[in-house]
Order: C-alpha cells, then sequence, then structure tokens
C-alpha cells in the first residue's frame, strides 16, 4: 500500500509544491523571515533584536535558517531558495506521518485525517511562502494529523504529542498559543476513554514533559526578550490597541502584487468612516452592537473563505465568482455536516471534539481583527477533516447526500458575500465595473 498508494500520492504532492514555489511572488513578511534566518545563523542566537521581536518568535528564522542551508534551486528573479526547501521538508514530513498512520490504523484512517490535510490545495498554498503558516504546516499540522489519526498510543506518547504541537504552535505564532486548549480538550477526553491506562501511566513523567517541553522552546525567546525589553515575557509588545482599530476598520485586507508594486487591499466596514478614538476600543461594540456583530460575522468568514489560492495573490485575481471561494465554501459546508456526524461516534468523542473546539477558537481569533485569510489556517484544517470524516462510513456519506442541498446553498450565499466584501474595497471598485 505504501509503495503503490502513498508514493506516487506525495510525489504528486511534490509536484504541486515545487509548481507553487516557482510561481511563488512574495514580499514583506516573507522576506523579513528570510533575512532574520540568515542574521541568526550568522550570530548565534546572540543576534541583536529588532523591532518586530517583541511579537515574532526566534523560532521561525531558525528553521528557515537551517533549511536555508540545504542546497536548493534558485527561483527566478529573487534568487531565492527557500520555497523549494520547504516544499520539499514538508514532502518528507507528511510523508513520514502518512507512512505511520497507514501501518498504525490503516489506509481508511489516513483518508479521514491526513489525506484532507496533506493534499488540501489552501494549506499546501501557504508552504512555500516563509511565513509563520508555512512554519506551523511544516512542523505542527503533521504532529496534530498523527495525534488525531492514531487511536491505539501509550498515554505519555498521547500527552507528549499534544504538549509538543501545543508548545510549537504558541513558539511559532504567539497569537496561535489558543491551540492549546483544544488539544487540552483531547487530551481530557481520551484521559476519559481509558481511565485505567492513564492512572497507571506515570504521573512524574507526564508532569516532565508539560514543564520541559514548552520551557526548552520559549527559553531562547524570553532570553531574546530580556535582552532587548528586560522582561522574561515572550512576546511583550503586541499592540492590542492597533488590532482593536484595525478590526473595527476593515472587514479583512489582502497584499497583493499590482502593476507591479505590492500594495494593500482594503476591504473597508461601515465603521472606517467613524473618528479615530471611537476605533481603539472593544467600548465600539457596546456602541454599536448592529455594526459591530456584521463586522465579527465577516472576519470569522473570511478567516475561513478563499478568494485567492496563495497569501500573496495578483490584484487581477481577486473576482467575484472564481473556483477557489466555491471549493473553500464548499469544505467549509461539508466541514460543518461533518462535525454534526463525527460527534456520534463514542470512541472518537475527543477528535470531533478537538476539531470543533479548534474551529471555535480560530474564529474567536479572527473575530476582532482585520483579517487576512491565513489567520484561520486552523479552523480551515480542522473543517477539511470534518468534511473528510463522514466519507468514510456509509452513515456518513448518507447524510452527506441528504445534506447537498443545503451545502449548494451556503456555497451561492457565500459568493454573493465574497461580492459584497470586493466591493467594500475602494481599489476594486472600478475594477468590477
Amino acid at each position: 500500500m505504501i509503495a503503490r498508494v502513498l508514493v506516487p500520492l506525495h510525489a504528486l504532492q511534490l509536484a504541486a509544491l515545487l509548481w507553487l514555489a516557482h510561481r511563488a511572488a512574495f514580499c514583506c513578511d516573507a522576506y523579513y523571515y528570510i533575512s532574520l534566518g540568515r542574521a541568526i545563523f550568522e550570530q548565534g542566537l546572540v543576534y541583536e533584536p529588532d523591532q518586530f521581536a517583541g511579537y515574532r518568535s526566534y523560532f521561525v528564522p531558525l528553521v528557515f535558517g537551517l533549511l536555508e542551508k540545504i542546497p536548493a534551486p534558485a527561483m527566478a528573479g529573487s534568487g531565492e531558495r527557500l520555497p523549494f526547501t520547504l516544499s520539499v521538508a514538508f514532502a518528507l514530513a507528511t510523508f513520514a506521518a502518512s507512512v505511520h498512520i497507514v501501518r498504525r490504523e490503516g489506509m481508511a484512517r489516513w483518508l479521514a485525517f491526513a489525506a484532507p490535510v496533506f493534499f488540501n490545495p489552501f494549506l499546501l498554498a501557504q508552504v512555500p511562502y516563509p511565513l509563520q503558516e508555512s512554519a506551523l504546516m511544516l512542523i505542527v499540522a503533521p504532529l496534530v494529523v498523527v495525534l488525531l489519526a492514531v487511536r491505539d498510543r501509550s498515554p505519555l506518547a498521547t500527552f507528549a504529542l499534544a504538549v509538543a504541537a501545543g508548545a510549537l504552535a504558541l513558539t511559532i505564532r504567539g497569537s496561535i498559543g489558543w491551540l492549546a486548549l483544544p488539544l487540552a480538550v483531547f487530551v481530557l477526553l481520551e484521559a476519559r476513554r481509558s481511565p485505567a491506562q492513564w492512572r497507571a501511566a506515570s504521573k512524574l513523567k507526564l508532569a516532565a514533559v508539560a514543564l520541559v517541553v514548552p520551557l526548552l522552546l520559549l527559553a531562547p525567546q524570553s532570553y531574546q526578550m530580556h535582552k532587548k525589553f528586560g522582561t522574561l515575557h515572550p512576546y511583550p509588545s503586541v499592540d492590542t490597541l492597533a488590532q482593536v482599530f484595525y478590526g473595527i476598520e476593515m472587514f479583512k485586507v489582502a497584499t497583493v502584487l499590482r502593476d507591479g508594486q505590492w500594495t494593500q487591499v482594503r476591504f473597508l466596514s461601515p465603521a472606517s468612516k467613524l473618528p479615530i478614538h471611537e476605533k481603539i476600543t472593544f467600548g465600539f461594540y457596546a456602541k454599536y452592537p448592529g455594526t459591530g456583530l456584521m463586522i465579527v460575522g465577516a472576519h470569522v468568514w473570511a478567516g475561513l473563505h478563499y478568494d485567492a489560492l496563495v497569501p500573496y495573490p495578483r490584484f487581477e485575481r481577486l473576482r467575484v465568482l472564481n473556483p477557489w471561494i466555491v471549493l473553500s465554501s464548499l469544505v467549509v459546508a461539508l466541514g460543518l455536516v461533518g462535525l454534526a456526524f463525527a460527534s456520534r461516534a463514542p470512541a472518537d468523542r475527543g477528535r470531533a471534539a478537538f476539531l470543533a473546539a479548534t474551529l471555535f477558537f480560530s474564529c474567536l481569533y479572527t473575530a476582532f481583527v482585520g483579517v487576512e485569510a491565513r489567520f484561520g489556517i486552523f479552523g480551515f484544517l480542522a473543517l477539511s477533516i470534518a468534511a473528510a470524516w463522514p466519507a468514510s462510513t456509509p452513515d456518513g456519506r448518507a447524510l452527506l447526500r441528504r445534506a447537498l442541498p443545503l451545502v449548494l446553498a451556503y456555497v451561492l450565499l457565500c459568493v454573493v458575500f465574497n461580492a459584497m466584501l470586493l466591493y467594500s474595497a475602494p481599489e476594486m471598485q472600478l475594477t468590477l465595473r
């Protein structure tokens, strides 16, 4: 099965990733992480933190700097090698995870949990871009998939995987630290499912894992922050007021390549015309509850639906009707149906709860910020797994067939809503006319 199925599939995955890497056009944060990765490997962890270090992790450029040491083809134009190296590293990591799952659980389990993540075009498209999301896909996503797919595992191994995934998510992107909460829910429900096994597990080893893994990952970050800001807080300079302002000002934002120049397209909310002092406080949502509810809903929607495949699209690709908005809406609709189905299986209740909690906290995370679609990566990952899960059983397939009219209606509504969002961007209005 591995030679006949997994090897050809992952070869196709790698080919798709290399094609994306070859066509990638990136700027801004991507170049920041490339340059910082080089600095870390030139100066080590004693490098001088820059002005962004208070909310960006040392760990991402450390990984990128290491990957840059591996020989790879250079991209035409920019001369960068990292997108190709990231693509190969992701293909190898996911192939290893796939082999482990198939050997332990079989092909059906792999199709339900691994395939929707490892071959998801929207998640794959994050990989070649040197951003925090590519590090999350490279390192955290395979850990989460293995954690969910494999059922027969010792309590210590389950706990260690969950702690590693949560601590790595926090280290890679501090604002994704909420992933630890769904992981904790999963671990607690797994312990309830096999209480005798968990009571027999060494409490000392569990405590050591819970303490040592996060400490090892976050200690260098805290060291850098102490050197720069005099505090051990790993992310001391997050500007909450700025996040509140941009969240009220915009439904979402996109960085695009337009006429050979990088620029931002801002999808403005009705509150954008209000005075600034009314947009730098959460009190806005109490004062304007109707408008606030609409903004929050649009943020949540924008974090789960993609009107472009890649993080930095070309301006002319932003259209009312395109295959990406249809496909992502289909995944979201089927995922919501799948979550209702997954909760019926007692043996997998912990997995269903993890997916539901991940979706909930992902939406809570994007609810009050000016969203870039990549911010909702884990919510979309959870819905992708939930969408595939029912297809693995006859009852699930029957449920999907019955829900198909509602799914298609949801997709149509999303196309209409996407058009409304596009018209909210001043840069798009002349183009769309």
